[in-house]
């Protein structure tokens, strides 16, 4: 029962130091070119852009369409 816990005490010191292996190279053709507008998208709604935006231009006018 001792060598079983000093075993798993071990080995987690060993992966604590461990870092993720960062891989740049060609880009993943899984991933589509706009990837980085979605990371845009969230940040302009998290600090309310759109928001300031309209009140510091006011009201727009819509075109009549029809």
């Amino acid at each position: 029962m001792s060598r079983l816990r000093r075993g798993k005490r071990k080995a987690k010191r060993r992966d604590r130091g461990r870092r993720p292996v960062v891989r740049i190279g060609t880009p993943d053709p899984s991933l589509t070119g706009l990837v980085g507008l979605a990371v845009i998208e969230e940040l302009v709604g998290a600090l309310g852009v759109v928001g300031e935006l309209d009140r510091a231009v006011g009201p727009i006018k819509a075109r009549a369409r029809g």
